[in-house]
């Protein structure tokens, strides 16, 4: 039995049929998150990027909590001798309708980015990218659909679509202003951001904790709102 695709060119987005129905009993909220379907999305992207998305794929999959398929290559058949159009491959991406979306903006970025950029910022804030187990950096860029690569301390490399890369190179600029103003905030709010601050990294402890910890109180309050951007289908996971 053989599967119809869509044309060349076109995307097929269905959902799946979730088929346990929730208890009686469960919470109000709960009821709703085992009622959502996932949502599936196929598209089609360049032959020549296989390898790419074949590395980038668990990447996908840990950021974006989706589940990435590379089906194979789109079926040519019926085209004329010689025909210079260029061979394609079927993507998969199932998950939270959110995340799918998400997910899609960045692999077209992976493969027809529009715009890189490079950011510098100051090197104290390198904790930022490489500490909590990577976690803020993986936050940044499921928040924009970017992709943010660190070559270095100090400098980031940032690719995809144009709108993701201004989001991501706004974010990053957010960031070292609050960090060089070194800016409290009011004494009813500091406490409080500090306490969960220290909670989250050291949940996430590595040889970066401690510089995590001594960044200004209005960086760390972006920085949470950052790690907790998810959709509720992901907050578990903090």
């Amino acid at each position: 039995m053989s599967t119809t695709r869509p044309l060349l060119g076109m995307r097929r987005v269905t959902e799946l049929t979730c088929q346990e129905q929730p208890s009686s009993r469960l919470p109000a909220a709960a009821a709703r998150q085992q009622l959502e379907t996932p949502t599936v999305d196929e598209f089609t992207v360049l032959e020549e990027k296989e390898n790419e998305l074949k590395a980038a794929k668990p990447r996908v999959e840990q950021v974006f909590k989706v589940t990435f398929t590379i089906i194979g290559l789109l079926d040519h058949t019926g085209l004329p001798l010689g025909s210079k159009t260029s061979r394609q491959i079927w993507l998969q991406l199932i998950g939270n309708t959110d995340d799918v979306s998400k997910a899609k903006e960045y692999v077209r970025g992976l493969c027809d980015p529009e715009l890189q950029k490079e950011e510098r910022y100051p090197v104290d804030m390198h904790c930022i990218f490489a500490g909590a187990r990577g976690l803020f950096l993986d936050r940044l860029i499921r928040d924009t659909s970017a992709e943010v690569v660190v070559p270095e301390p100090g400098r980031l490399r940032l690719l995809g679509r144009a709108e993701p890369v201004v989001m991501a190179q706004s974010r990053i600029q957010q960031f070292v202003a609050l960090f060089l103003e070194k800016r409290s905030l009011p004494s009813d709010r500091e406490p409080a951001v500090k306490r969960a601050f220290k909670s989250f990294v050291e949940e996430r402890d590595d040889k970066y904790t401690m510089e995590l910890l001594l960044l200004p109180s209005a960086l760390k309050e972006e920085l949470l709102g950052l790690a907790h951007s998810t959709t509720n289908t992901n907050t578990s996971a903090l």
